[in-house]
């Protein structure tokens, strides 16, 4: 089973090995989106708890070019974090959030923090969100609950029972979360990520391209 996890969904292929050596498609499945976007919304979600509505509109409204440089960061954050860690997060947020903040409530976010449900496991100084690993493993948690339910499902097609091996590919796939989720989920399956699981397809397009 080839698991794509790009940007906006996730699609599945399943393949089987002919006696020639080549590979047959016999289901697929795709635009199921529950992917890196699912996570980023989570984590706006998140964010708009934190500052409340009014603030999450105005920067909005307010501040395009600083929402593009938050969507970069979060999407390179989101991919390094480690299964493993029970440590902080760091995530860089522009600051003019916090400039919204003041002008509206006449305190810090960080302040405000303080005295939420959020003290202790959030810290917010100027332009650095600092996340406990719990609160950042359940921003993964509804996407890899849903990728893992659909597998489940896919596997229960006769034709695809007893599928051996899960590779994964597309950037997504490079989230050590993710992996984990599918990893123990799928205990018996062999699950294969490349070393550069965002440039898998191009790879395979360009060694086609030589060989024929």
């Amino acid at each position: 089973m080839v698991i794509d996890l790009g940007g906006n969904t996730v699609d599945f292929t399943i393949l089987v090995r002919q006696s020639d050596g080549g590979l047959l498609e016999i289901k697929s499945a795709t635009g199921i989106a529950c992917s890196e976007n699912m996570v980023i919304e989570e984590f706006h979600e998140l964010l708009r708890n934190i500052t409340g509505d009014a603030v999450c509109q105005k920067w909005i409204d307010e501040y395009a070019d600083d929402q593009i440089d938050l969507q970069r960061e979060i999407e390179g954050k989101l991919r390094s974090i480690k299964y493993d860690s029970n440590s902080f997060q760091t995530i860089k947020v522009p600051v003019s959030i916090d400039e919204v903040f003041r002008e509206i409530n006449h305190e810090s976010i960080g302040q405000a923090i303080e005295i939420s449900q959020y003290k202790g496991r959030i810290t917010w100084v100027s332009d650095r969100i600092r996340l406990d690993a719990e609160i950042v493993k359940n921003l993964f948690k509804s996407c890899t609950d849903s990728i893992v339910d659909h597998v489940q499902h896919l596997l229960k097609a006769p034709e695809v029972q007893g599928t051996g091996i899960f590779l994964m590919v597309g950037g997504f796939s490079k989230s050590s979360i993710v992996q984990e989720a599918i990893i123990k989920a799928f205990p018996t399956v062999n699950v294969i990520i490349p070393e550069d699981p965002d440039l898998a397809f191009l790879k395979v397009a360009v060694i086609y391209g030589h060989q024929h």
